[in-house]
């Protein structure tokens, strides 16, 4: 499904700030999940997996 090892998702969801994950990896993971959900439950989307925090830093023009 995922190609990748439980234990790699496990530790996933541990951790505070996530390696880089690309674009087809994240779609991957979202269609699993969809795929493993109750019926019923929804479907997962991008904004359910990521927090978008912006940086405190002002860049002046």
């Amino acid at each position: 499904m995922l190609k990748v090892h439980p234990t790699s998702i496990s530790r996933l969801k541990t951790q505070d700030v996530l390696p880089s994950i690309g674009g087809e990896t994240l779609r991957e993971l979202i269609n699993a999940i969809n795929q493993l959900s109750v019926q019923g439950f929804g479907n997962c989307d991008l904004l359910e997996l990521m927090e978008l925090i912006e940086d405190d830093i002002q860049l002046s023009a």
